[in-house]
């Protein structure tokens, strides 16, 4: 690793930062932005150098730029630091598709610009960029956007996510809705990369959906080990076609545990077509014609995820002598748009 005061004999990037108290929130995250930037999409050499720590260099590099301010990036060559802008400019410069205009010089063929690239990044870089059209296919490429001007990334995005809180005043400051908070989490959870349980608790899962064992989906959603065993539940029904009364069984032993938002999850799963780009199961649309988890889908969405019933109602494949019953209970829940979309559908059917 390079280190502060040190020579090199191409030009490197040199990013000015501050770990006093961790930094502002805001400043944080932009030097995580252009250290992401840098390092992991140009990868040009960083030499980062930290203000609160090296004094001299800190009070060198703003006499070089004039400000007082973190983070800021500078271009040193043959011991000459020129100063290239903060965290503004630089996205600028992405924006613009301006940016190899000025750090040209820091690349170098097979180790910068145009290097090849290990599998651990190219994979990394694929799931960014992945991510990336998901968010734009489910138009929230804007509020990604956004986000970016507050030093949020594609590759960041997953960890910022789990700060609930921050998201949304980030959404709010950014006049985007609560709405798209809910639809981005839904989107990062759908294609979270997950390690696979282990082996033994799979083929306990496995051996109770097989066998259609009641007994074991009353207590599995319960107690220490209800996550690991609803983990294990959704691995095996995205990797396998599963037994579908053993399924019922699992679905069940949700609702025993009032587990509702864990079971709209897995009913999604196999009553709802896949999302272009998301993983897809074997056993999506092998249940469309079970009237009893539609129903059930529908009656936990009223209950526990009310923004998207619409969209479930117009995917779901509602029998017609379930659309009475199931009117009345969205409109008893004050949901009259959705009631009414149910109602001009069955008649449509029937003219």
């Amino acid at each position: 690793a390079m280190e502060p005061g040190s020579s090199a004999k191409k030009p490197v990037v040199v990013i000015l930062f501050s770990s006093y108290g961790s930094g502002s929130v805001q400043a944080r995250k932009r030097t995580s932005w252009l250290r992401d930037l840098f390092v992991h999409q140009k990868k040009l050499d960083v030499l980062e150098i930290d203000g609160t720590k090296h004094v001299e260099d800190r009070k060198h590099l703003w006499s070089v730029s004039g400000e007082k301010s973190y983070p800021q990036v500078f271009i040193r060559a043959d011991g000459v630091d020129k100063y290239v802008g903060g965290y503004e400019h630089v996205h600028s410069m992405v924006e613009t598709d301006t940016f190899w205009d000025t750090f040209k010089g820091c690349a170098e063929e097979g180790s910068g610009r145009g290097g090849t690239l290990t599998e651990e990044e190219a994979k990394a870089k694929e799931e960014v960029e992945s991510l990336a059209d998901l968010l734009e296919q489910a138009k929230l490429g804007q509020f990604l956007q956004a986000l970016q001007t507050e030093g949020v990334t594609a590759s960041s995005l997953r960890e910022e996510a789990q700060d609930e809180g921050r998201l949304k005043a980030l959404a709010e400051r950014a006049g985007f809705k609560p709405d798209h908070v809910a639809e981005l989490k839904r989107v990062l959870d759908e294609t979270a990369p997950r390690a696979p349980p282990d082996k033994k608790r799979l083929d306990a899962v496995r051996k109770a959906i097989k066998e259609k064992d009641e007994a074991f989906f009353t207590s599995a959603f319960t107690g220490g080990d209800a996550k690991l065993n609803y983990d294990a539940t959704i691995h095996l029904v995205m990797t396998e076609e599963l037994e579908p009364v053993g399924f019922s069984k699992a679905v069940k032993g949700l609702m025993i545990a009032d587990k509702t938002k864990w079971n709209i999850k897995l009913l999604k799963i196999i009553l709802l077509p896949t999302r272009e780009g998301a993983p897809k199961s074997p056993n999506t649309g092998q249940y469309g014609n079970s009237r009893n988890l539609i129903n059930l889908l529908v009656v936990f969405a009223v209950k526990a995820d009310k923004s998207n019933l619409m969209s479930y109602l117009k995917q779901l494949q509602i029998a017609k002598e379930d659309v009475p019953q199931l009117v009345g209970l969205i409109r008893g829940y004050g949901l009259a748009a959705e009631a009414d979309y149910l109602e001009s559908t069955q008649q449509s059917r029937s003219s």
